[in-house]
């Protein structure tokens, strides 16, 4: 049997119907032995525990730790069954929801932190551009709209350090996924702006010489980092004026990616690629795709 990938997973739920996409493709993950141990967490807002109407007493802390414990385990019951094998805990307390994810994740050295994600939200109050800021862990969003398959997985890279991790997590999970997978490699440059300056090359001749550049790139980085058995493509776009991380989504979109995965930080080039500002533009962009940001 595989070695998971992930050692321990912490999956925030927020009980609203965004949790069945992330169960599901947590499930989906699981039964192909990505996962070794997952800890489930809900946290209560402050404000929600303020709040007492009219019987200040009614309200009791243990009482509703009890009820969400319950409404999560019956929801494990329905979209996750398989985990009751791998179920580390299931942890309710009330705090903000980002600073209490950190604490925890911290404290068991989670690997791999999962959100859901609403449309045209973030999932419980946790922006996923915050969560991919501030965990040390990898991080799995799992848009609402979203699928719970993986046939194609598109891979964003600018041959930095952050991209070769990306890379290599890319083709550990299309090892064990079923069938053939395919990978994108994708690369996304910027033509620079050469109207101010006297140069001796036309645009023309500059943007072949770009592109030529590009490809090698790839090229050295997919005979330096790829596995010659699985399925991989490279693919070269020019940037759009809406932006790298637009750009990424809009590609994926049209090629049917089931799967991002990407680094959470890259090096600045000519392409001003930079990692940090297109992976947050992403994850405000993106509303159907699972992105998984590698650290």
């Amino acid at each position: 049997m595989a070695t998971p990938i992930f050692k321990h997973a912490l999956v925030g739920l927020e009980l609203s119907g965004v949790d069945t996409r992330v169960l599901e493709f947590l499930h989906f993950f699981d039964k192909h032995g990505m996962l070794e141990k997952t800890a489930f967490m809900h946290v209560v807002p402050w404000e929600f525990t303020y709040f007492s109407g009219e019987n200040p007493a009614s309200w009791d802390l243990e009482d509703l730790r009890k009820q969400v414990e319950q409404q999560i385990q019956d929801e494990l019951l329905v979209f996750y069954p398989d985990c009751i094998h791998k179920c580390e805990d299931i942890i309710v307390q009330p705090g903000d929801p980002l600073t209490e994810m950190m604490h925890v994740a911290r404290d068991r050295n989670t690997q791999l932190l999962v959100i859901g994600q609403k449309a045209g939200a973030a999932s419980h109050g946790i922006l996923a551009k915050n969560l991919v800021r501030k965990t040390p862990a990898h991080a799995l969003i799992v848009p609402e709209l979203s699928r719970t398959k993986v046939h194609r997985i598109c891979v964003p890279v600018d041959f930095s350090e952050a991209s070769t991790t990306a890379f290599t997590i890319a083709q550990q999970i299309a090892r064990l996924l079923p069938g053939e997978v395919q990978i994108d490699l994708l690369h996304i440059y910027e033509n620079p702006n050469i109207s101010a300056y006297k140069s001796l090359h036309v645009p023309q001749q500059m943007k072949a010489y770009l592109v030529e550049s590009k490809q090698q790139a790839a090229s050295d980085f997919i005979n330096k980092y790829a596995d010659p058995a699985l399925n991989i493509t490279t693919y070269l776009a020019e940037r759009k004026l809406f932006g790298i991380g637009s750009d990424i989504y809009n590609w994926a979109l049209e090629h049917a990616a089931d799967l991002l995965i990407m680094g959470a930080k890259g090096h600045s080039t000519l392409d001003l690629l930079l990692l940090g500002s297109v992976t947050e533009k992403l994850m405000s962009v993106n509303e159907r795709i699972p992105t998984l940001i590698v650290k």
